[in-house]
Formats: structure tokens, C-alpha cells, sequence
């Protein structure tokens, strides 16, 4: 949720709660590129897997960040 709050358009508001499905994988959409066109149709594996490779590498800095900070 850290990284769809730091990357929301403007006109996006990020819930608190915990999100539906169809949220968190609009969310790792959006972070894969997704634009959200009507003529695109809906996001598809690879847009998905970019996405959740940002994940991944934030996820990865966070746990580097709390290994050199010990």
C-alpha cells in the first residue's frame, strides 16, 4: 500500500482498510504500467509481473535498509 500511496495520480484516493482483490491487482497493474484504458482491455500477466517486480524490489530495500540499521 506504501508504494500505490507514493504513486497515486492525483485524483486517486488510497483507502486505509485492507483492499479487495480487485484492488490489489489494479494496484499491481497501475505499478506495471498499466494505463486503464477502455481500448486496452483488462491488465494482463505480464503488466502484473512488472508490477509485482517493483514490489519485490521495494520489499528488498526495506529489508536491506532494517539489516544495515541494526
Amino acid at each position: 500500500m506504501a508504494l500505490k500511496r507514493r504513486e497515486k495520480k492525483r485524483t486517486e484516493s488510497v483507502p486505509d482498510g485492507i483492499p479487495t482483490m480487485a484492488q490489489a491487482v489494479r494496484w499491481l497493474a497501475d505499478l506495471g504500467g498499466y494505463t486503464g484504458k477502455s481500448s486496452g482491455g483488462p491488465p494482463e500477466s505480464i503488466t502484473l509481473r512488472r508490477g509485482l517486480e517493483r514490489v519485490q524490489m521495494a520489499v528488498e530495500g526495506v529489508l536491506a535498509w532494517q539489516d544495515i540499521s541494526k
